[in-house]
């Protein structure tokens, strides 16, 4: 159920995104000039979790080796990374940008 959530909010924030800035390109040339960097970052910066977040759910629903091989009791720490890779890239990124 989260892969499709995530893989649908990507999809429509990632459009939505590069249309409003390609229209602001067209209409207010002068503005996106000036600001072409910080709204091209922003928008990554905001869609790239979503991608990253359907990645990693889809590995962790289609893969039972990929999810056995991380979650394996013999290396807590490989679990203590995952959660925090997944906390700094899916939700403390698109709160500080």
């Amino acid at each position: 159920m989260t892969l499709t959530i995530f893989a649908a909010l990507f999809l429509i924030f990632s459009v939505v995104s590069v249309h409003m800035i390609l229209t602001l390109k067209q209409f207010v040339p002068k503005l996106y000039e000036q600001y072409k960097v910080y709204l091209w970052a922003g928008s990554f910066s905001l869609t790239l979790p979503l991608l990253l977040r359907f990645v990693l759910d889809m590995l962790y629903n289609d893969d039972k080796n990929w999810r056995n091989w991380l979650f394996s009791d013999s290396k807590p720490n490989r679990d203590a990374n995952y959660i925090l890779i997944d906390f700094l890239f899916t939700t403390y990124i698109p709160i500080i940008s």
